[in-house]
């Protein structure tokens, strides 16, 4: 509503509240919606949003059809995996392993695929025989998102 007087615009009491209220609402959805993503790791994330190139390649492996790297030291990473940023990926038992980008002096983010859960994960350990594990979060009954030092 404009005031005829000073030509400036006055809100009603309703109209004030509600314009209050929605930018307080909008406000909170977005800073939760910001903390929620640094909470969340980029591997983590990087499974969420593709977990079926995550399960083509284990079932690939499993099936014997993924190429092994030139070194016999592992897997040739799909492009779509490399895309997700997964620079490694390797077998130990029935497990797969699959490394995301790190620099050296950081700690090693892990997925890894336990097709008996948790029971059949092999833990790391340091040189003195101590766990070395910073994080371990369980995805699902198969998945796991491990940090190691």
């Amino acid at each position: 509503m404009v005031d005829g007087e000073t030509g400036q615009t006055r809100w009603s009491r309703p109209t004030a509240i509600f314009l209050i209220l929605a930018i307080v609402l909008v406000s909170a959805f977005t800073l939760f919606d910001a903390m929620n993503r640094r909470a969340t790791p980029p591997a983590v994330s990087s499974y969420r949003r593709g977990r079926t190139d995550f399960e083509n390649a284990v079932a690939a492996i499993a099936a014997g059809t993924a190429e092994l790297r030139a070194d016999n030291q592992g897997f040739v990473v799909d492009p779509s995996l490399r895309k997700r940023g997964v620079t490694y990926v390797r077998q130990s038992d029935e497990c797969v392993v699959f490394y995301f980008e790190s620099l050296p002096p950081d700690a090693i983010a892990e997925l890894i695929y336990s097709p008996h859960g948790f029971q059949a994960l092999l833990i790391p350990t340091d040189h003195t025989g101590r766990n070395a594990l910073l994080h371990l979060e369980k995805l699902d009954e198969c998945w796991f998102y491990w940090v190691r030092d």
